[in-house]
């Protein structure tokens, strides 16, 4: 029986949202996406941030899966992130090689690709002296559910049968939907701006078994498409409770039935899993526009600026919200460089960032590696020629903005904290002339004590320790009582042997999460030893 579907009567249409996050948030859609994200949630609370990034990438991969098969379930769903991609989009009819904004999103996605494939797990991998960290993790698990909730969006809207369970609402922005669906009155309500769960007043005086059978027609056509109510399970032994499963989003769906006086109600529902629960999430840091951006003397105008967005992506003003959002997260540098008492950064957006990220090389795992990604996020923003159509458009780019956005400000908390714990005149240390008076200005970053035993020589970065030279003047051997003295009081207390050889060691510095080589030779019949901050 083909149903009759008929929007008789009112939907609920919400007001813009305070901010565009509070919807634009990862939906309930399949219980295998449902378990990536609360295992990710898990592993942010954990401290397994290499277990994070690899659940932020299976994400991605799991959406692009999900889009193919509902697309058509003899679609190929093997082949690595690239290909998963590149399927994706073929199935929404997008050409990258025609149109920078997607282009140049799969060149995001691909970058945090790679920083996966350099934890420890990935295939094939060596071991890692050095993982990524906290708010890594975090920014780069952002930009992944952002992309995916974004096209899991686009895709969406290509359906037609939208008064289906688990389909974008419509209208949209409605928190609920009155219809007539083959004459009886269905009202559907949405979660994060999807079709969750639906009533049906199914009117009519039998009993249960004639109930159950005769309202077979309506209930097919709210459940997933690929569900049939013939294929019911019951549920907890229970006469008015039944489950149905979709092969498409591979979940079961509660069907329930309550007598009233009229006859029955029939509420449909997306079955909560043991995946979903209050905590998940919590690494988004789903906090107000003031909590999030109020970090220093010039909150209140950034604060201004990101809440200005929210028009703007009403407005859809592309040229407006290009210029507020590079402006915003410059604004935000220079607020960073401000309260560290660093010079103020300059040249474009992407120039200042790099000056700003480089400075906090303490706190960062893989500089390099996430610069690789801070660098295609940057070139997406600053597109010259940008072109937003969709809704959905304007709000992925301030999306990733804010992203970006979030990141500096918290680089910059965890920063400053960790200054505060770090140990002075050691190296990878903070260096303080105040406490070490037998030192003098020897050149530019460079400081020098000098006896007739012993020389010692500080290079300086940013105000950090990053190298130690000693010349023992009267000594030929390493391994005497006073060199090994010496040297440890040059070392911070919490340190790990990483290798060792006949001349050259290897440290990590747990405090600082530097590493450090010390190497030594003989030169002159004098031992000279030398402690110098690495990249590992």
């Amino acid at each position: 029986m083909v149903s009759s579907v008929q929007s008789e009567f009112s939907s609920n249409k919400g007001v813009f949202m305070t901010d565009f996050r509070e919807n634009f948030q990862f939906p309930s859609l399949n219980d295998a996406m449902d378990k990536e994200l609360y295992y990710l949630d898990k592993n942010w609370t954990s401290g397994d941030y290499d277990a994070m990034l690899n659940l932020a990438k299976s994400i991605v991969e799991s959406t692009c899966k999900f889009i193919c098969y509902q697309d058509n379930p003899k679609n190929d769903l093997n082949g690595n992130l690239d290909d998963l991609l590149k399927s994706m989009l073929k199935v929404l009819n997008i050409d990258v090689s025609k149109n920078d904004f997607y282009s140049k999103l799969k060149e995001i996605i691909t970058k945090i690709g790679d920083v996966r494939n350099h934890t420890i797990l990935s295939h094939g991998h060596r071991k890692q002296n050095k993982s990524i960290q906290k708010e890594e993790a975090r920014f780069y698990s952002s930009v992944c559910i952002d992309f995916s909730t974004y096209f899991l969006k686009i895709f969406s809207q290509t359906k037609f049968d939208r008064h289906r369970i688990g389909e974008l609402i419509e209208p949209e922005n409605s928190e609920y939907v009155n219809l007539k669906i083959n004459g009886y009155k269905v009202q559907l309500r949405e979660c994060l701006g999807y079709v969750n769960s639906a009533c049906i007043d199914f009117y009519k005086k039998i009993g249960l078994e004639s109930a159950i059978q005769n309202a077979t027609a309506v209930i097919n056509a709210v459940l997933p498409l690929d569900a049939d109510w013939k294929n019911r399970e019951k549920r907890e032994e229970s006469d008015i409770k039944f489950k149905v499963y979709s092969q498409k989003y591979d979940r079961d769906y509660d069907v329930v039935f309550e007598e009233v006086n009229q006859g029955w109600l029939i509420y449909i529902d997306n079955i909560s899993t043991e995946f979903l629960d209050g905590n998940v999430k919590n690494f988004r840091d789903f906090l107000s526009i003031d909590e999030k951006y109020n970090f220093g003397n010039s909150s209140s105008n950034i604060i201004k600026e990101r809440k200005e967005l929210n028009k703007l992506i009403s407005n859809k003003n592309v040229t407006d919200i290009r210029k507020l959002s590079i402006r915003l997260i410059k604004d935000i540098g220079k607020e960073i460089c401000n309260q560290n008492n660093w010079e103020k950064p300059r040249g474009d957006v992407k120039l200042q960032v790099k000056t700003v990220i480089s400075k906090f090389q303490l706190i960062i795992g893989r500089y390099e590696l996430l610069w690789n990604v801070l660098n295609k996020v940057l070139e997406f923003i600053m597109q010259p020629k940008l072109k937003l159509k969709k809704s959905e458009d304007y709000i992925l780019y301030a999306a990733l903005m804010d992203d970006i956005s979030i990141f500096l400000i918290n680089l910059n908390t965890i920063y400053k904290r960790k200054k505060q714990e770090l140990s002075t005149n050691v190296i990878g240390g903070i260096f303080n002339l105040d406490d070490m008076q037998d030192f003098s200005n020897d050149g530019d970053n460079e400081f020098l004590s000098t006896n007739p035993v012993l020389d010692i020589r500080l290079a300086l970065e940013n105000g950090y320790i990053e190298k130690i030279a000693f010349k023992f003047k009267t000594l030929s051997t390493r391994y005497d009582e006073f060199v090994n003295d010496t040297i440890r009081d040059y070392l911070p207390s919490q340190i790990e042997s990483v290798s060792s050889s006949e001349r050259v060691k290897k440290y990590h510095l747990i405090q600082s999460n530097k590493y450090c080589k010390e190497e030594y030779w003989l030169s002159n019949g004098m031992l000279n030893v030398v402690l110098k901050i690495i990249n590992c």
